[in-house]
């Protein structure tokens, strides 16, 4: 897993300390990852133009956005993508096992 740091607003890391605190959450990060995956379940076009994003920004020096990771990422099904994007990020992939439309 990643490491992120990031500043909060003093309300917002009381509430997430706290959430950790009383057993809502194992800690800070299992709150932190669920808040952020409720946000993008909850926007999904937020997780689309993230992926959009990713995959125009891309260079060799980095992991590329294949199809199967924005799947992965955003939960949805490889038809959800433009047949742009599809192209883009199976255009990606060389080489790796690429999932279908149907999402297999």
């Amino acid at each position: 897993m990643a490491r992120i740091d990031a500043k909060l607003p003093t309300e917002l890391a009381t509430l997430l300390e706290a959430s950790g605190e009383c057993g809502l959450f194992r800690g800070k990060s299992d709150a932190t990852r669920t808040a952020l995956r409720t946000y993008f379940d909850r926007n999904p076009e937020v997780a689309m133009a993230a992926v959009r994003a990713l995959a125009s920004e891309q260079d060799t020096d980095s992991h590329v956005l294949t199809l199967s990771d924005a799947v992965r990422l955003t939960g949805h099904p490889p038809s959800a993508f433009s047949e742009e994007l599809q192209t883009i990020l199976r255009g990606n992939a060389e080489g790796e096992t690429e999932v279908d439309s149907d999402g297999t």
